[in-house]
């Protein structure tokens, strides 16, 4: 019947504030038969499965075990998020250990008050001018 499966999940990198990219590796398929591996994610579910939470995966064609990357889309600013590779195989789908990230915050938009005279506030900073 062969070995169990055998997947790890790789660190999160290139992670923006919407974005960020991770996969698996050292993936065993021995006599099991997959048909698509991927990375699941939630800022919810400390162990996101591929039934609830947001997912995206790339088929596997025979028993391709070479390492993979995904890149997660539509994540919030600011966020912390749980993720783990996963192999959907003929006696159902298995996990890796789950790893967290946290995206980029929003860059701030600078905030303009006119107060009235001769100045005005930037961010909460008062600034004077002196008009032509």
């Amino acid at each position: 019947m062969g070995f169990p499966l055998y997947i790890t999940t790789t660190t999160a990198n290139n992670i923006t504030t919407t974005t960020a990219d991770s996969g698996g590796q050292d993936i065993t398929y021995n006599a099991y038969t997959a048909s698509e591996k991927g990375v699941c994610w939630s800022s919810i579910n400390e162990y996101p499965t591929i039934e609830i939470d947001d997912h995206d995966g790339i088929p596997v064609v025979g028993n391709n075990a070479d390492d993979y990357t995904i890149s997660m889309t539509g994540l919030t600013p600011d966020t912390l998020y749980y993720y783990r590779a996963y192999v959907i195989q003929n006696l159902g789908t298995s996990y890796a250990t789950e790893l967290t990230f946290t995206t980029e915050s929003a860059p701030s938009t600078p905030k303009f008050t006119i107060v009235g005279g001769n100045f005005l506030t930037f961010n909460g900073q008062r600034i004077t001018f002196t008009p032509e």
